[in-house]
C-alpha cells in the first residue's frame, strides 16, 4: 500500500478490501521493480493522448463506477466514491495524498514469485481497461492460483528424488 504504517492502519482498520496480508510502501519502490504502471493525470485540455493504463484525464477517471466493498451500494464515480468512504471512516486526506492524487494514480499489482525467483503468476489492477479499476481478485482466486504454480514443481520434484 502506497502509505506512512499509520495511514494504512487507519485505512484497513475500516476497510478490508482483502484477507491477505498487505506491506506498505510509501516511495513506490516495489511498483516500479515490478513494472507495475503508473497512471499519469493529464490535463482534460492536454495535448498528450492518454494511452490505457499509462495515462488518463480526470474526466475519463470520473467515468468510471467503482463500488470496491460493496458499501456503497451503487457503483459510484471514483473521486465521489473515494471522498464519501473517507467521509463516513472521518478520514481527511493530507496535504501530501491530495497532491499525490492530482499526478495520478498508482495501480496494484499481486506476484506469485516461486523459490527461484520466477514470477509464476501476477495480476496488476485495470491493466486492460478502466471499468477495471478498484476490482480484485479474491484470496481464494490467488490461492488457486497459487495452487496452480505448486502442481507442476510438486510433480517435477518427485521426479528428481
Amino acid at each position: 500500500m502506497i502509505a506512512q504504517q499509520e495511514a494504512a492502519r487507519l485505512y484497513f482498520k475500516y476497510r478490508r478490501v482483502t484477507e491477505m496480508a498487505v506491506a506498505v510502501d510509501p516511495d513506490q519502490r516495489t511498483h516500479r521493480a515490478f513494472r507495475v504502471p503508473y497512471l499519469e493525470m493529464l490535463a482534460d485540455d492536454s495535448s498528450q493522448t492518454a494511452r490505457w493504463p499509462y495515462s488518463a484525464t480526470a474526466e475519463q477517471l470520473a467515468g468510471i463506477r467503482v463500488d470496491p466493498t460493496g458499501e456503497l451500494g451503487r457503483p459510484t464515480p471514483i473521486p465521489e466514491a473515494r471522498d464519501e468512504l473517507n467521509r463516513r471512516d472521518g478520514v481527511t486526506p493530507t496535504p501530501e495524498e491530495l497532491q499525490r492524487r492530482a499526478r495520478g494514480h498508482q495501480l496494484l499489482g499481486l506476484f506469485l514469485i516461486d523459490t527461484d525467483a520466477i514470477i509464476r503468476w501476477h495480476w496488476v489492477e485495470a491493466m486492460e481497461r478502466p471499468e477495471d479499476m478498484d476490482t480484485f481478485p479474491t484470496a481464494s482466486k490467488v490461492l488457486s492460483a497459487a495452487e496452480a504454480v505448486a502442481r507442476p514443481r510438486a510433480a517435477d520434484d518427485r521426479a528428481h528424488s
